[in-house]
């Protein structure tokens, strides 16, 4: 038996059998294998978010100067509570000094985002007091304080009904002290991941959601998955998460089984990867083919070539809008960029159809960095620099010159070449966006190319973090809206001339 612990990091955890795993801080993935002697493993934290904030008098509205500071982290449980605990100094929890000025008369969590002020949503030191589980516990000799909002309580509201302003950072820890009763010490509550664990099923044979229902039951309000092979009884335990909290994407299932991939399975995993759009006539007939061919391949070269359709909408949409705003689309926003009908210009309508691969990464990367959501960030990256400039920085990025060089590229060549097509550029943003600075449409247009000819060679660093990412969005458990490369880049080599 082994205490098995993540590393605040995006963790695959597995271990020999009778193991708790507690993920922590990242989006994890926990191994559960139906072989070997009988055993019981548990997971402790599976679905949980955690937060994390720094207190201090500059957060308040309007600022106070103040000798008081601090840091508080938080867990909220997919069970359906919110555990949190802060520490500060420069202010008194309970009769530490003599002066009654810096004594905390009252603390609570608010809803509001930075920069603002919000009513008080759970009390737990003074008035208003919700806490009714008598979870909270008070250490005024190390200035620390920690509790449990639990789902019943709140200041006329509950926590299920703030589980959005939590997970949208739209949530503050307050101190008041009574020359300051609107509070003199805030610290804005941030997400430090999304939650987003999961439990891999490949090797089980348990290929579906409907597969998985016979082998989930709960007790004591913890979800148990338990098979029987061969006589020996495996059991997994999701402490204090129901059954009813879990979705099918919090599991990865062994979709290749022993007879290889079924058309329905891939057709799937093309949805998922399309933002639920159906597979066309030719990319049906591909995945026919490759269901056909499954049991010859390896379960690799099989999600390569489901990946591979991608190439021209999911994976032009996730590394522009990654590049250009620094984190992957919402699952919503991913769905809106690639296939919806609430979006007249999504990258399978009618006004991207006539684009190949390069001008839709073109034309998507000058509506993200002119007019989109990442025309702020890039205006403060690239504003400044000279056309060279611009491309030597995008190209260090997107592709690499490490991992160029390593593959056999002649960097300075690639480079050369992409710089002699400025005057393609510059009739390409004229065309587009006359109406925009021309220098940065320019600019956008060349990190467009640089982009598309990164997913078109399939090399490069942000080619392989999409590749990863969209690996993950085939079985629907990919982590939205976080640091592309950053979560699921390699140290891969790629680079193209």
């Amino acid at each position: 038996m082994a205490i098995i612990t993540g590393t605040s990091g995006r963790d695959t955890l597995s271990g020999a059998g009778n193991d708790t795993f507690t993920g922590g801080i990242g989006n994890d993935t926990f191994k559960f294998n139906f072989s070997g002697p009988a055993h019981t493993d548990t997971i402790v934290d599976f679905g949980s978010t955690y937060f994390a904030g720094t207190i201090s008098g500059a957060q308040e509205v309007p600022a106070v100067t103040s000798a008081g500071t601090g840091t508080a982290t938080a867990v909220l449980r997919r069970g359906g509570s919110f555990e949190f605990s802060a520490t500060i100094t420069g202010l008194d929890l309970g009769g530490q000094t003599a002066a009654t000025a810096d004594n905390v008369t009252a603390s609570h969590f608010h809803a509001g985002p930075a920069g603002t002020s919000g009513g008080v949503v759970f009390g737990y030191i003074g008035a208003p007091n919700n806490e009714t589980a008598f979870d909270t516990i008070v250490n005024a000799a190390t200035g620390t304080v920690s509790g449990k909002w639990d789902a019943g309580e709140g200041n006329n509201t509950t926590l299920a009904a703030q589980t959005l302003n939590i997970l949208t950072n739209r949530l503050y820890i307050n101190f008041h002290t009574a020359p300051f009763p609107a509070g003199e010490i805030r610290g804005q509550m941030i997400a430090q991941d999304q939650g987003y664990d999961r439990i891999d099923l490949r090797g089980s044979g348990i290929t579906s959601w409907a597969a998985l229902q016979p082998f989930i039951s709960e007790a004591g309000g913890s979800t148990r998955l338990t098979s029987t092979v061969n006589g020996s009884t495996y059991q997994l335990v999701l402490q204090n998460v129901a059954s009813a909290a879990l979705t099918s994407t919090d599991f990865i299932f062994d979709t290749r089984g022993a007879g290889g991939f079924t058309t329905n399975i891939l057709v799937t995993e093309h949805m998922n990867l399309h933002g639920g759009m159906a597979p066309n006539a030719a990319d049906l007939g591909t995945l026919q083919n490759l269901a056909v061919t499954s049991p010859r391949l390896t379960e690799a070269q099989v999600q390569a070539a489901v990946i591979a359709l991608a190439d021209n909408d999911t994976a032009v949409a996730v590394t522009n809008y990654a590049f250009f705003t620094g984190t992957t689309p919402s699952q919503q926003g991913l769905a809106y960029l690639v296939s919806s009908n609430l979006n007249a210009n999504d990258l399978n309508d009618p006004y991207y159809a006539r684009f190949d691969l390069q001008n839709r990464s073109i034309n998507f990367a000058e509506n993200l960095a002119i007019n989109g959501e990442g025309a702020t960030r890039f205006n403060t990256t690239y504003g400044a620099l000279t056309f060279s400039q611009a491309v030597d920085t995008a190209y260090a990025e997107i592709v690499g010159n490490a991992a160029a060089t390593a593959a056999g590229v002649n960097v300075t060549a690639a480079l050369a070449d992409i710089k002699a097509r400025l005057p393609y550029f510059q009739q390409v943003a004229r065309e587009n966006l006359p109406a925009a600075n021309q220098d940065l449409a320019t600019k956008a247009a060349a990190i467009g190319y640089i982009i598309a000819e990164a997913l078109r060679s399939d090399i490069g660093v942000y080619s392989n973090a999409s590749n990863n990412f969209l690996l993950d969005l085939t079985d629907g458990g990919a982590a939205f809206g976080v640091n592309l490369v950053g979560t699921y880049g390699t140290t891969a080599n790629g680079g193209f001339g």
